[in-house]
């Protein structure tokens, strides 16, 4: 029998496993910055994935401060707002996010880029000359997880910093009517972003996985498939190729529909791709997925998290039947969520489903 760390990586390398992966996305016992760790709530499905799941450990690199960046905190009427001033060369570009007790993730209500005069000072005040990063906590974390799972980190490619640099309709709009402009963009995005990864990747990154985000925000209908290759496919192709060349498993993250974009992935030497949406929320299910990429990409999700939230037990306990007979194969295929859930509390519901969705896996994923 496999321990977890063998499964996850014979999955990703599309060699053969003993049953089918089974991740909780997000919700990991080990990571002590999340909310998953601290909500009562998520106490009994935290233990339950510790007990039956396989370890995929977020976490990541320390980076020194950015001495042109300003932070700052306070608390309003039950709701936490995060204010970062960048002080540009010639301007201040303000950022003001907010989030709910209740809810745990961010919402932005100001962006620092309004229009194409701060891009331009945004990009003068790229700090090209980064501090080097520090992977001293991310190998004594890998030492802790040791046989339990493995150890992922989350870089973004430029569309998926620079969708969150100006408002993402906006953002949509300047790639189509000033796209010159915004290749200029993601380009010194994309130099500062490889200066990191770059030094990330001169440790000894074997067998770590790296999430690369970014891709959803140029997927139809937000963008065409002629602006993908030069708005995230090009990019991609220089990721995934150095973090594979140092040994590491390049993985790309794409919420939405993929159907069209797929050949481009197939550029690139991705090794995995997650999370896989089936129709409605995506255009393209495990089946099809498989057939198209299934010899190069260890698959990674199907379970959308609504149904996690909201169907009966049979259904979750069908979908993970029909999930594992479309994609698993004799290997490169790993249960998981869509997404994890960020309410609080969780329901009884979404706890059950996930037990249901575990022990499913178990049931029909053994080889």
């Amino acid at each position: 029998m496999m321990n977890s760390r063998e499964r996850l990586l014979a999955a990703a390398k599309l060699q053969p496993v003993d049953r089918v992966p089974i991740s909780g996305y997000e919700m990991d016992r080990w990571r002590k910055d999340t909310f998953y760790t601290s909500e009562a709530s998520y106490r009994e499905l935290m233990a339950y994935l510790d007990a039956h799941a396989d370890r995929i450990y977020m976490t990541g690199e320390k980076r020194g401060e950015n001495p042109l960046r300003e932070n700052r905190e306070w608390r309003e009427e039950g709701c936490t707002y995060s204010e970062t001033i960048i002080h540009a060369p010639d301007r201040d570009l303000r950022m003001i996010q907010k989030r709910n007790d209740d809810i745990n993730t961010w919402w932005t209500l100001e962006h620092f880029c309004k229009d194409l005069d701060d891009v331009d000072a945004y990009i003068r005040a790229l700090p090209y000359k980064a501090t080097d990063v520090d992977m001293r906590g991310v190998f004594e974390e890998q030492d802790a997880v040791g046989d339990s799972g493995i150890i992922m980190l989350s870089p973004a490619d430029p569309i998926g910093e620079g969708a969150h640099i100006i408002e993402m309709g906006q953002f949509l709009v300047y790639c189509i009517t000033e796209t010159e402009s915004m290749k200029r963009f993601l380009d010194a995005i994309f130099e500062v972003q490889m200066h990191h990864l770059r030094q990330v990747l001169e440790n000894d990154v074997t067998d770590i996985m790296f999430r690369i985000c970014g891709p959803e925000y140029a997927t139809p209908p937000y963008l065409s498939p002629k602006l993908f290759y030069e708005i995230v496919t090009k990019y991609l192709i220089v990721m995934c190729r150095e973090i594979r060349e140092a040994g590491g498993i390049p993985r790309i993250h794409c919420h939405g529909k993929v159907r069209e974009v797929l050949d481009d992935f197939l550029m690139t030497d991705a090794m995995a791709m997650d999370p896989c949406e089936p129709p409605p929320d995506g255009d393209a299910d495990l089946a099809y997925l498989k057939e198209k990429c299934g010899d190069r990409f260890c698959l990674m999700g199907g379970m959308e998290l609504h149904e996690l939230e909201n169907s009966s037990p049979s259904r979750i306990r069908e979908i993970v039947k029909e999930s594992i007979s479309a994609a698993a194969g004799t290997t490169g295929y790993v249960m998981m969520s869509t997404a994890s859930p960020i309410n609080i509390p969780l329901s009884e519901k979404t706890k059950r489903n996930y037990f249901e969705m575990i022990d499913a896996t178990i049931e029909y994923g053994r080889y």
